[in-house]
């Protein structure tokens, strides 16, 4: 009943630090400054197309991915909710025509269902989809930083649910390991000690 103990607690930590695959993801994406023509091209490469009609009873659209724009290159350690700027989504009011909203990140001060919480509508992007590539383009005006580049992070949902980020690394850090590691071990010091012990009937 103790090695069985001991297994279940080993896997759960391991679950805890591998979330589960989603079956759709980015695969690659690529965000290209068109300075003459004062737009940022992007293009989105998913591992299956997207549904862009189906909505669950909560309201929550199969698969949606939204781009966070930053103005700057974000201090490491400091808020990043402080360098957003805008973001583009999806939103199913607009999807019916093949477009997407830029908006900014500070929602209004009466706020409109389309909007979902964020803020103005800075433009509509229309977009294509071909097999598993979405393509679009933004004026670069709402999304380039500082430093005239864009900053940006990337994430993709299934009814609501994060499925990945492109910027987020898939493999536990080292404190990750370190966790894991002194979890195993106290486990096994535990087993070893009880082992140890003599059996009282």
């Amino acid at each position: 009943m103790k090695k069985f103990i001991v297994g279940i607690i080993a896997v759960l930590m391991l679950l805890a630090c591998y979330p589960a695959q989603a079956s759709f993801v980015i695969l690659n994406d690529s965000a290209d400054i068109d300075s003459v023509n004062g737009v940022v091209n992007f293009s989105l490469t998913f591992s299956s197309p997207p549904d862009l009609v189906t909505v669950d009873q909560y309201g929550r659209m199969a698969t949606q991915f939204q781009y966070f724009i930053f103005t700057g290159d974000p201090v490491p350690g400091a808020p990043l909710l402080g360098y957003l700027q805008t973001v583009i989504r999806e939103t199913p009011s607009y999807l019916a025509n093949h477009q997407l909203l830029v908006q900014s990140i500070v929602p209004p001060s009466n706020p409109d269902p389309v909007l979902g919480g964020w803020g103005a509508i800075l433009a509509v992007a229309d977009f294509t989809l071909n097999g598993n590539t979405l393509s679009f383009s933004a004026p670069s005006s709402f999304l380039l930083g500082v430093n005239g580049e864009i900053n940006y992070e990337l994430f993709s949902f299934e009814y609501g649910t994060t499925a990945s980020s492109l910027h987020i690394p898939p493999v536990p850090e080292i404190s990750t390991w370190a966790m894991l590691l002194l979890g195993f071990v106290t486990i096994s010091v535990m087993s070893y000690r009880r082992r140890g012990q003599p059996h009282i009937a």
